[in-house]
């Protein structure tokens, strides 16, 4: 699959999730959702700190890191956080619900101003679909693997702090 079809289905997914967790009810079906949503944007994250990103701009004439996306994540985990703390608090929690889909929005906007449009100048269609192959690969990996939030929280930081001091 190509590698911008396949992070813009994520992001699609991944807004539905949001949309999805806002509308949850307190309890165990809003911790269900939380879940689940928490899962799919640390995937997604890691797809890009792992493979997209920095391919990107490895590729890129200046070599210049994107380290607002990088950033843009350490504000996602953290507003996911703070949701997951006021779950049962409907009101808190509707404010930073919103929050949360504030970021993602600017993030996904910033994603297709510049990430995306820089890779299609950089890649043709094919290179972009073996880029798309690495990332499933990465991501039935993960999936398989059954590797913990924790674990992909502490991986996404570290390549963000790594792209910081680049």
């Amino acid at each position: 699959m190509h590698a911008i079809t396949l992070l813009e289905r994520q992001h699609e997914s991944l807004s539905e999730l949001l949309h999805e967790f806002r509308n949850s009810m307190p309890g165990e079906e809003r911790a269900s959702t939380f879940k689940k949503l928490q899962r799919a944007l640390l995937v997604h994250m890691l797809l890009e700190e792992e493979i997209f990103y920095p391919t990107v701009v490895n590729n890129t004439p200046d070599g210049t890191p994107f380290t607002e996306g990088y950033e843009e994540h350490a504000a996602t985990r953290v507003a996911m956080s703070r949701c997951a703390g006021v779950m049962n608090e409907e009101e808190l929690f509707q404010l930073r619900v919103s929050v949360l889909e504030n970021l993602l929005s600017r993030h996904i906007a910033g994603e297709r101003r510049s990430m995306f449009f820089a890779a299609c100048e950089i890649f043709d269609s094919t290179e972009l679909e073996v880029i798309g192959q690495t990332m499933q690969s990465l991501i039935e990996r993960v999936i398989y693997a059954s590797m913990a939030n924790a674990e992909l929280d502490i991986s996404s930081t570290a390549k963000a702090l790594r792209a910081r001091h680049s």
